[in-house]
């Protein structure tokens, strides 16, 4: 400890003084805090292991949970005697880290819970070079036996301290103004503990997301186009806003006023008026983002002629399936199994199944873990079967009459559990099916999966959701939802 305060004492850079790093605690610890508060009483000490902080200044954590804290936080209200830092969460290997969103909103409503620091910065893969190919090698890669494997690559920076999706996840999560809509206002709150808000510029713009359905080549009888349309923008006038407070101001009149059917976005970016030592004018350092109408059906009035009806979907029934049959589009149902077997649209099959040992559409909970799941969560999930799940069909696939004369809906219901273990996902499964309206809107197909878990099941999943097995000769997709970064549920802010 001498050693360590005697080399660094002089750093302006250097805040709080460690007894150690997971070492657990004694006596020595007590010794080494003893010594330091007499020779550097200017700073703080941390030591994650003395759990009381009875020889620190600080509770330190790591990796507690967002509800723990908050427990904690709660125990002695404002009236606590020592601060809470996380000298570590939120780990940032592999797909890491998560749960961002929730830390910080926890920090910002317990005065106790001062933050954080995210483990860890970078990265330390080495570059090195094989046959000409140049990677950044890790976790034997030396030959180095033994190894910490990818535990050296938990960084929100790659090896060559480019930012991963991770940290541009922190960057949003952690951003010094804050934005939402109340009625017609925007209100913006300055996070910053010490500056105005007077360096940044405020731009605010409304786009409208629409897919129009056009004709395709031969390969692609149908092809829907996602667009964006720009509805309005303006320059914010920002008042003087300062640290830790918030003000309202109105929502400019030519973006208020905008009202269209589709799906239309709000954004708002804040970005520096003039360049910095660390970044050029125009860096944008927050921006918010907000849905201003829900997706509301366009409403057409003829008064000369009433719409033409839409045909009904034709089925046919045998001893093994249901056939329903559209203008354009086939779908088989095995009534055996209770399941999707087939679909066709103008003649071109769109599922198909390349695996014979899975359905081509099937209710799926496993995905490929994690490098943060593999160090301790997939263990628990294989436990548990979840990757080795089968389906029983519980009864018959039925048709259900539809009150909308123009669709067809099947019902089936399964039991999903794994070999030998005493416990299940009990699902009923709704198919609606609709026929075309038009030569330009295809039938469609939409499912409704209900499922409730029964017996001993495991308290996490991997995942749910649907899995499906689309036809070779397809190979384009359309996104329409959040991106491009990240979509998980508790990764999903930027």
């Amino acid at each position: 400890m001498r050693q360590l305060v005697e080399r660094d004492k002089n750093h302006p850079s250097v805040i709080i003084w460690s007894l150690g790093n997971e070492s657990f605690y004694g006596r020595n610890h007590a010794a080494m805090y003893k010594w330091v508060k007499k020779r550097d009483p200017g700073r703080l000490v941390h030591y994650e292991p003395d759990a009381t902080a009875t020889s620190a200044d600080l509770i330190s954590h790591m990796y507690t949970s967002p509800d723990q804290l908050i427990a904690e936080a709660k125990a002695e209200g404002d009236s606590f005697q020592k601060p809470i830092i996380l000298c570590e969460y939120a780990h940032a290997m592999g797909n890491g880290p998560g749960l961002l969103e929730d830390y910080q909103a926890a920090f910002r409503e317990y005065r106790r819970l001062q933050g954080g620091f995210v483990w860890e910065w970078a990265n330390h893969g080495l570059w090195k070079k094989d046959h000409g190919k140049g990677y950044y090698a890790y976790g034997g890669d030396f030959g180095d036996v033994p190894n910490d494997g990818t535990f050296v690559m938990d960084g929100l920076c790659y090896s060559n301290h480019t930012p991963t999706p991770g940290l541009v996840e922190l960057h949003k999560v952690i951003a010094p103004v804050r934005t939402w809509l109340h009625g017609k206002n925007l209100v913006i709150s300055n996070e910053y503990d010490f500056s105005s808000l007077d360096h940044l510029a405020a731009h605010i713009k409304v786009e409208a997301f629409s897919d129009q359905y056009v004709a395709g080549s031969l390969k692609r009888s149908m092809l829907t186009i996602s667009s964006t349309v720009e509805l309005g923008s303006a320059f914010l006038v920002l008042p003087h806003i300062a640290a830790r407070s918030r003000k309202t101001i109105p929502l400019p009149e030519e973006i208020s006023r905008i009202q269209r059917p589709e799906e239309c976005w709000l954004t708002v970016t804040f970005c520096l008026k003039s360049a910095t030592e660390w970044a050029d004018a125009g860096h944008v350092v927050a921006w918010h983002q907000k849905c201003l109408s829900e997706v509301q059906p366009v409403v057409l009035t003829l008064t000369l002629s009433a719409p033409p009806p839409r045909p009904l979907p034709d089925v046919q029934e045998t001893r093994l399936h249901y056939v329903v049959r559209t203008s354009d589009s086939r779908f088989v149902f095995d009534r055996v199994r209770g399941e999707l077997v087939e679909w066709t649209l103008k003649n071109k099959p769109y599922l198909h199944r390349s695996n014979s040992a899975q359905p081509i559409l099937f209710l799926d909970f496993w995905r490929p873990p994690t490098d943060n799941d593999a160090a301790w969560q997939s263990g628990e999930w294989k436990s548990y079967g979840l990757n080795a799940m089968t389906s029983r069909l519980r009864s018959c696939i039925t048709l259900v009459a539809s009150p909308d004369s123009s669709s067809v809906t099947l019902v089936a219901k399964h039991s999903l559990a794994p070999p030998i273990l005493a416990w299940s996902m009990e699902t009923t499964t709704t198919y609606s099916i609709t026929a075309a309206s038009s030569k330009t809107v295809p039938s469609s197909l939409k499912i409704h999966t209900h499922i409730l878990p029964t017996g001993a099941h495991p308290h996490t999943l991997p995942r749910v959701g649907l899995s499906l097995q689309l036809h070779s000769s397809l190979s384009q997709a359309t996104w329409f939802g959040r991106g491009p970064r990240e979509s998980y549920h508790d990764k999903k802010s930027s």
